[in-house]
């Protein structure tokens, strides 16, 4: 990202951090997270493998997703309530 807006590492998350108060790799796994549970809540996906939805959601791996839910365990809860309630 920072190549295509011709920007460096710290110019990106200054703007992550005053538009999103997060920084950009944070914001990414927001996303994709929240892109996995759209995606696993979509009865169209019901017979699919997990792990297929874990890598067209954007990580890189089971144990990448794994490794996103356990830094972000609070965000991942009120998250996953949000669609249930």
């Amino acid at each position: 990202m920072i190549n295509i807006l011709n920007i460096n590492k710290q110019q990106l998350n200054e703007i992550t951090l005053n538009h999103y108060k997060m920084n950009f790799n944070d914001l990414c796994e927001k996303y994709k997270f929240q892109h996995f549970w759209s995606e696993v809540a979509n009865p169209l996906n019901a017979d699919l493998p997990v792990h297929s939805i874990i890598e067209s959601s954007g990580f890189a791996s089971n144990a990448d997703f794994n490794n996103t839910i356990n830094t972000h365990k609070e965000e991942s809860i009120n998250l996953i309530s949000k669609k249930y309630t």
